[in-house]
């Protein structure tokens, strides 16, 4: 069973269109990928934050947001500190991912970013 681990807090957009699942995070000598499971608020979350913070975070768009953060797996482990450079790499089209909603979204950031294909 993986147990949740660290909190790194980064500044950095988490807007799924900004860190799709798969997206690698160098952080000093560290080097994780995000996942694709949802980190949804809890009752934990809205003791602390509320009602209202928790009904935003568990919708559609607080999830696309991922206002909660993301989740992600250690590729590489290292060291990371206080102000450590950071760079992100996103994940290339794998052919496992060439359906037609994921297809749509990856033309849709393209011809919006001016890189058309």
């Amino acid at each position: 069973m993986n147990l949740a681990g660290d909190n790194l807090i980064v500044d950095l957009d988490l807007h799924e269109g900004n860190v799709p699942p798969g997206t690698r995070l160098r952080i000093g000598e560290v080097v994780l990928e995000v996942t694709d499971v949802p980190h949804t608020g809890c009752s934990k979350f809205e003791r602390r934050y509320g009602k209202a913070a928790l009904d935003l975070t568990n919708t559609p768009e607080g999830s696309a947001m991922h206002l909660r953060g993301v989740l992600a797996r250690v590729i590489q482990g290292g060291r990371c500190g206080l102000a450590t450079r950071s760079a992100k790499k996103r994940p290339r089209l794998r052919p496992s991912d060439s359906s037609f909603a994921h297809l749509d979204r990856v033309m849709h950031r393209a011809w919006h970013s001016g890189r058309r294909p």
